[in-house]
């Protein structure tokens, strides 16, 4: 399932709370077990991911902080 900011709040995945946080990110749970997350109409697609919640969160703000 993807989800976005937009999506009402009891849409949220238990394991995703950071959705306010980082509004710009399509987050999804693969089958492997890991999470992702793609930054929304990036140029190139940029995809990042984590082994939890907390992990995928700090490998955003890792990339978020290189684009500034």
């Amino acid at each position: 399932m993807l989800y976005s900011a937009s999506m009402a709040d009891e849409d949220v995945p238990d394991w995703w709370p950071y959705a306010a946080e980082l509004p710009r990110w399509h987050v999804w749970r693969g089958v492997s077990g890991l999470v992702y997350a793609r930054l929304m109409r990036s140029s190139p697609p940029l995809v990042v991911r984590g082994e939890d919640a907390v992990d995928l969160r700090d490998a955003i703000r890792r990339e978020e902080s290189r684009a500034t």
